[in-house]
């Protein structure tokens, strides 16, 4: 049931190591192609419900929010950049020093 494919953090500073659990098959997958090692610990049958992985701490990142959201630079643009696949068009700047205004 996709309701309950939850992911979770554990984040032990004795042992200076994450672990990580989902049971998302999607997240597993991302885990797996970001290099973690990924193993099935829970299965219905033959088919894993159930993925841990192990990480550094710094592989966590908690950002800041402001009003309960991500912050965006002014004009509009926020840190993180776009999708390729996402087809954004970002307005042409007029070079400099090219034109006269005569």
């Amino acid at each position: 049931m996709k309701a309950e494919q939850e992911t979770i953090i554990r984040w032990d500073r004795e042992s200076n190591h994450i672990s990580l659990y989902t049971a998302s098959p999607i997240e597993a997958a991302r885990w797996r192609k970001k290099g973690y090692n990924v193993k099935p610990v829970s299965f219905h049958g033959k088919d894993a419900t159930g993925w841990e992985a192990e990480g550094p701490p710094r592989c966590i990142t908690i950002r800041r929010l402001v009003n309960g959201k991500i912050p965006t630079r002014s004009g509009g643009f926020s840190r993180e950049r776009p999708s390729p696949r996402e087809g954004v068009l970002l307005p042409l700047r007029q070079p400099q020093g090219l034109y006269s205004s005569d």
